[in-house]
C-alpha cells in the first residue's frame, strides 16, 4: 500500500501532523489541510486514494466534507475514514448511512489508525 495518496483534513495541529508523521513513516504519500474547504479544494486539484477527516472543524464540517466526496463524481470512489471524537452512535450512523468507509474514534492507538487505513485500502482495491 506504499505510496497511496492520502489527505487528512483535520483542525487540530497536533492531530494532523502526528498523523501525517504516521503515516509517512509507513510510506503513504499524505497531504493535510486544517479545515473541511480546503479538504475540498484539495481533492478538486489533486486526487487521493483515502481521505481522513475529522467531523467538526471550523468552516466546512466532515459531514459537508462527505457529502461533496459522494456528490463529486471525481472522487466519488474515494473511501473515507472518520477520525472523530464523536461517540455518538447517531453520529456513526449517519457517517456510515452517508458512505463513509469507516468511523475511527479519537484518541486512538497508532495500530488502529494502521489497521483502520490498511483494510480500508484493501477493501477498496478489491471492488
Amino acid at each position: 500500500m506504499a505510496g497511496k495518496k492520502i489527505l487528512v483534513i483535520e483542525d487540530d495541529r497536533y492531530v494532523r501532523e502526528n498523523i501525517q508523521i504516521i503515516l509517512s513513516e509507513e510510506g503513504y504519500d499524505v497531504s493535510t489541510t486544517e479545515n473541511g474547504k480546503l479538504g475540498i479544494d484539495a481533492m478538486k486539484n489533486n486526487s487521493f486514494d483515502l481521505v481522513l477527516c475529522d467531523i467538526l472543524m471550523p468552516h466546512v464540517g466532515g459531514f459537508e466534507v462527505l457529502k461533496f466526496v459522494k456528490e463529486d463524481k471525481a472522487s466519488c470512489n474515494i473511501p473515507f475514514i472518520f477520525l472523530t471524537a464523536k461517540i455518538e452512535l447517531e453520529n456513526v450512523n449517519k457517517a456510515l448511512n452517508m458512505g463513509a468507509s469507516n468511523y475511527l474514534i479519537k484518541p486512538f492507538q497508532i495500530d488502529d489508525l494502521l489497521n483502520c487505513v490498511t483494510n480500508v485500502l484493501n477493501e477498496n482495491k478489491n471492488t
